[in-house]
């Protein structure tokens, strides 16, 4: 802005580009203050978390300064699949009528882009052995299977034993203490209940009733889980498309901008177009990052779904 100033003292430049670069100055400083205040509220969000004393909030450093999208694996295998069959860089994405292709039928609109049918049942199959809450429900089947055994068991005659190694007890005094004879008896019990007013009967089904609730709990406990996880999975494919679709923007900006300096330099263009390739790069820069953030979010996303850091 003073530049434009200095510019404009000299006859080189208009009252409307110093004005333009007042309010691009403007916009910038409330910008900047609003993302000040966004990373306060998380800088406290996280001491909070921690449970670090409040007090040593200013001390608080991050030793990352950028997304690590490179060190997971399962991204860094996708994005390598992904370019190897689009050349993202060179605009060769896929179309429109790539994703339309996917729901042009009922059938086909359930169809994921990046991840085949065989992914999402890895996935699912996965959940199944890591998820408490779905281990909580195959449990709680478990043991109403096995209380139904046990209810329709009383139908059959319960047979115990016994066995006892002991002395005749009941005359006590005439041998002396020491030199009591002892003798083994044992012996089969059998009992059946042959008729019990159909206790037995509201009993199993009471059993089978509790049973088959579990079971309906199981089924819609896995539902909403599968539900869950695919929808975490089109979430990485909208975060990996925007990914890569702001790397190129990256690029692109990078190449205008080192043209823009170039023509600045032999005065083609003014400084207001050099200023404003600038900030399309800080932008690309900035949208590129937050899609890092949003791939890389929605990746935990999918690791929570799946039970992959239950303890």
């Amino acid at each position: 802005m003073e530049q434009s100033q200095k510019r404009l003292d000299a006859g080189n430049s208009t009252s409307l580009e110093v004005n333009q670069n007042k309010v691009a100055v403007a916009n910038a400083i409330s910008t900047y203050y609003g993302t000040l205040k966004k990373l306060k509220n998380a800088r406290n969000a996280l001491i909070l978390t921690l449970g670090i004393d409040p007090l040593l909030e200013p001390q608080l450093r991050l030793s990352q300064t950028e997304i690590p999208i490179d060190s997971i694996q399962e991204l860094t295998f996708k994005l390598q699949e992904i370019g190897q069959n689009y050349d993202y860089l060179n605009q060769t994405l896929p179309t429109t009528n790539d994703f339309l292709h996917h729901i042009d039928s009922i059938e086909n609109s359930h169809t994921l882009t990046l991840f085949s049918e065989q992914e999402v049942a890895d996935h699912i199959e996965f959940a199944l052995s890591h998820r408490p809450d779905l281990q909580k429900s195959q449990l709680k089947v478990a043991a109403a299977n096995q209380n139904v055994l046990s209810k329709e068991g009383k139908y059959l005659p319960l047979i115990g034993g016994y066995a006892r190694y002991s002395y005749n007890d009941k005359n006590l005094g005439p041998t002396p203490f020491g030199s009591e004879k002892y003798f083994w008896t044992g012996g089969i019990v059998l009992s059946w209940n042959l008729f019990d007013g159909f206790l037995r009967e509201h009993e199993i089904k009471e059993a089978k009733s509790l049973r088959q609730s579990y079971r309906i709990n199981y089924d819609k406990t896995y539902q909403l889980i599968e539900i869950e996880i695919r929808n975490n999975l089109y979430q990485i494919e909208e975060a990996i498309m925007s990914y890569l679709s702001s790397k190129s923007s990256v690029l692109l900006a990078e190449q205008a901008r080192g043209q823009a300096a170039d023509k600045l330099q032999f005065g083609r263009i003014p400084p207001l177009e050099y200023r404003d390739s600038t900030n399309l790069l800080l932008q690309a820069r900035n949208q590129n990052n937050q899609a890092a953030f949003a791939l890389i979010e929605a990746y935990y996303q999918l690791r929570n779904a799946l039970g992959a850091d239950a303890r």
